[in-house]
């Protein structure tokens, strides 16, 4: 793979090709030459083997003229007093302070810090998560300001679940140290159209808010507050109470029955009013034949 990483891309994609040919060849190789010959043309040709390669071009992005370890209270006067903190926390593990901002980039971490509401879209490899992610640490930062200090965290508060008799009351939260003074609330939501695209970008967000290296930055820097992220899918438990398997089949039941009578009302109405239609009809017949009113015989069909 490493001698891949030279060659301009369709000279690979023809590498690799060859390449899997040669051995199926090889793996399967029988002494009849024109079988051989007839087996080599269809390996060649495009078809379950293999597609013509699809490429892209992309354009080169406008760099802005920043690096991020060089911003200021100048290009962020929103952050003024809490720039260093924000460098801190999103240099490295989620993006290189060595590395200029793409001009999108800049424009959206101002613009998102000045309380606009902000759309961006572009194409592959344009850095489109740091788009949304730098804003939002930002925004993080900010707010911590104001957040008082955090207690002590409890010597046992990452190991009391190691005990086999631990129960539900030997339980500690590992927030309870943060509980005066700090708001409660969910900061931010990031909504993925399926999981696959969330794994790269979950284990940068686990680098940067819980890398173990962090954690005296959190204790110098934001006076022991930290940051938590959580992810939520189809399989996450619900909140509440998990029902045992008899009180699921009674629930279910009850379920059952009120369907049965909700449908057994409906077909009930459903025959009264089909019974109230066939009297009138019979009235409407009988009063026709005994020429009661006049009528054609062509408006009863």
């Amino acid at each position: 793979m490493q001698q891949l990483l030279g060659l301009e891309p369709l000279t690979a994609f023809e590498t690799i090709r060859d390449n899997f040919i040669l051995y199926l060849k090889t793996a399967y190789r029988t002494r009849f030459k024109q079988l051989e010959n007839e087996k080599d043309q269809l390996l060649k040709s495009p078809g379950p083997l293999f597609k013509p390669p699809y490429v892209e071009l992309l354009p080169k992005y406008a760099d802005s003229k920043f690096y991020l370890n060089g911003l200021g209270a100048r290009e962020l006067p929103e952050l003024k007093g809490r720039i260093e903190e924000f460098k801190t926390l999103v240099e490295g593990h989620l993006f290189s302070g060595n590395n200029k901002l793409y001009a999108h980039q800049f424009k959206m971490l101002q613009q998102a810090l000045a309380g606009r509401n902000c759309l961006i879209t572009s194409g592959t490899g344009s850095g489109k998560t740091e788009s949304f992610m730098l804003p939002l640490m930002a925004s993080l930062v900010r707010e911590s300001r104001h957040w008082p200090a955090a207690d002590q965290p409890d010597p046992e508060q990452l190991t009391w679940f190691q005990d086999e008799n631990a129960n539900e009351d030997a339980r500690i939260s590992q927030r309870k140290h943060e509980e005066k003074g700090r708001p409660a609330a969910m900061r931010a939501m990031i909504v993925y159209p399926m999981n696959a695209l969330v794994e790269d970008q979950l284990a940068r967000l686990r680098k940067a808010l819980d890398d173990t290296a962090l954690w005296k930055k959190y204790e110098e820097t934001f006076a022991g507050n930290r940051f938590y992220f959580g992810r939520y899918t189809g399989n996450t438990a619900v909140a509440g109470k998990q029902l045992e398997k008899s009180e699921k089949k009674t629930r279910k039941k009850k379920e059952n029955l009120d369907y049965d009578e909700n449908k057994g009302k409906k077909n009930l109405a459903s025959l009264k009013k089909m019974a109230g239609a066939y009297r009138d009809l019979q009235k409407f017949l009988r009063m026709k034949q005994e020429n009661e009113i006049p009528i054609r015989d062509d408006e009863v069909q």
